[in-house]
């Protein structure tokens, strides 16, 4: 072995595995927001309100997350902010969808949020991911 390098894995090894470790992570953590987040399909905010289809924006000082799937991620802006929701995050993933167009959202359609709170995107990067 040549001076000065130490012993044990080497920097590239160690770069991927780093990467992968990353992205198992990052799996983890979208598989769990996928899911519901806890027990009883609670997500990280708590229990999502549900809302029936004869409230359409507001209910309470509230207003719905209207539906945004199929939607490319501008247009889903959009029509989140009409609702005064902002986007909190977009999320690639791997999706039949083509690229560019919203999986779905968290928390998801017909939920009942205060004005202002994030919503998040998760928008096609086509089958390669």
């Amino acid at each position: 072995m040549p001076e000065g390098r130490p012993q044990g894995i080497p920097g590239r090894t160690t770069l991927l595995l780093g990467g992968g470790a990353t992205a198992a992570a990052g799996l983890v953590l979208g598989l769990t927001l996928l899911v519901g987040g806890g027990p009883g399909g609670d997500g990280p905010g708590g229990p999502a309100t549900p809302v029936t289809s004869a409230q359409v924006g507001r209910a309470d000082g509230r207003v719905t997350v209207p539906p945004v799937a199929g939607l490319g991620a501008e247009a889903a802006t959009a029509r989140l902010a009409e609702r005064h929701l902002p986007v909190g995050a977009v999320i690639r993933v791997p999706s039949s969808r083509p690229s560019g167009r919203v999986v779905r959202s968290y928390p998801g359609d017909g939920t009942a949020l205060a004005e202002g709170e994030p919503v998040t995107l998760y928008v096609s990067a086509g089958m390669g991911g």
